[in-house]
């Protein structure tokens, strides 16, 4: 007898967070520092007409930069619901490389970073993969505590490039050559199927709508 099987949609719209000024980065790895930004509100009120109104959860890292991200969409008159805040949803920790300029590791001894960035580890800090393995991990368990809803997550352009890379099933490496500018969004879709009891009858597989949407700018189907 054929099993009757209801196929389950989620949607993840993922946001980086806005622009981090001059002043708060001073041009070195702020990484998992908890500095501010400067949301453009151009961009935010676009968020409004991209975004989907009903059914939704609001994922951020625990960094403030994400939260003030989502902030600027309320303030733009859009019904955010309050955020669950995960800090394994994180920008990449760049360990003794953080407060440090980017200028002083293009060369010399850390070069391999910008040669094989998925498993290189800076000292007391995490590797690409590292990101990779704790961004997939809740990106995985949220789809399915939230399945069928549309999760509207503000995050980092490593979170977002970790979730492109696992969606899309690509290799670690590739993750360094995806853009994900300030304010864009990214949109996921994942599916899986459930029987009449709702228990899973396939674990599921993932959609690309496109990755790096801002105004003005063709996404990268």
């Amino acid at each position: 007898m054929k099993q009757n099987t209801t196929w389950v949609a989620t949607r993840w719209y993922c946001i980086r967070h806005a622009l981090v000024p001059e002043s708060e980065h001073k041009n070195t790895f702020y990484g998992a520092m908890d500095v501010g930004c400067i949301p453009d509100m151009e961009l935010a009120k676009w968020h409004t007409h991209i975004l989907p109104t009903q059914n939704i959860v609001l994922i951020t890292s625990a960094l403030r930069r994400t939260t003030q991200t989502a902030q600027a969409i309320r303030d733009c008159g859009f019904d955010l619901p309050a955020d669950l805040r995960f800090d394994t949803m994180n920008e990449m920790d760049f360990g003794q490389w953080q407060g440090t300029p980017v200028s002083d590791h293009a060369k010399g001894a850390d070069k391999s970073f910008w040669y094989a960035p998925a498993h290189y580890r800076i000292p007391n800090g995490e590797s690409f993969a590292d990101v990779y393995a704790r961004v997939s991990d809740t990106v995985l368990a949220l789809t399915f505590e939230h399945a069928g809803k549309n999760i509207i997550s503000v995050t980092h352009a490593g979170t977002i490039r970790a979730m492109i890379v696992y969606a899309m099933g690509l290799p670690l490496k590739t993750a360094a050559d995806i853009n994900v500018d300030n304010q864009s969004i990214t949109l996921l879709e994942h599916f899986h199927s459930v029987d009449t009891d709702g228990a899973i009858v396939q674990q599921g597989k993932w959609r690309i709508h496109y990755i790096n949407k801002i105004p003005d700018k063709s996404p990268h189907e």
